[in-house]
């Protein structure tokens, strides 16, 4: 469950920090609310709003909420385990993700997303693999999918509503007690051949 968690949030944060000689859109410019298909049969939502994201995922094992700061480069996975919850203090960078000026990308071209909208697609490197990965992604900054290069999409939007988010709902509860978690960075990232 932490490996599909974890890569549904890598497979996002991928796309919007990638730069280089050509950027995308980076971060969204628009406050939006997405259901998505992720990696290995998983269902989530993500909510963003001004650098911050919430990922809701269902799984086999059960729901998982990650509440992401993208600038400081810090997640709170709350995993609920058929009523066993656990919270775990992740490092981004720890799992692999690069800081933001460190990802090359190159514009391939427009297309057309799952739910009719258009988007242009981008290829980047994962560096810690060297593996190729595409996304296509919203004038806006809104990644509508994304995955490995010639494997489909790992992450999916299927719904999309731009808007205000509730800011309280994109940090972590008061008080919730975590654990740091350590050693993740060589979890595979699901959909990106690792």
């Amino acid at each position: 469950m932490i490996r599909m968690m974890l890569g549904a949030v890598a497979t996002f944060l991928m796309v919007v920090h990638a730069s280089g000689q050509q950027r995308p859109p980076y971060p969204p410019r628009t406050p939006f609310h997405a259901a998505v298909t992720l990696p290995q049969g998983m269902t989530g939502e993500f909510h963003y709003q001004d650098g911050k994201m919430r990922v809701d995922s269902n799984g086999p094992a059960g729901m998982t909420t990650a509440y992401i700061n993208m600038l400081a480069g810090t997640a709170i996975l709350v995993i609920d385990m058929q009523g066993m919850k656990m919270a775990l203090d992740v490092d981004l960078h720890e799992i692999g993700l690069p800081d933001i000026n460190s990802v090359g990308a190159e514009h391939i071209g427009p297309d057309t997303s799952l739910i009719g909208e258009a988007c242009e697609r981008w290829r980047f490197i994962d560096p810690k693999t060297q593996r190729p990965g595409v996304a296509c992604m919203t004038a806006d900054g809104i990644p509508l999918w994304a995955g490995g290069e010639g494997e489909g999409p790992a992450m999916q939007v299927t719904a999309l509503q731009r808007g205000p988010q509730n800011a309280a709902d994109l940090d972590p509860p008061p008080g919730l007690p975590t654990i740091k978690a350590s050693g993740l960075g060589d979890l595979p990232i699901p959909g990106f051949g690792r």
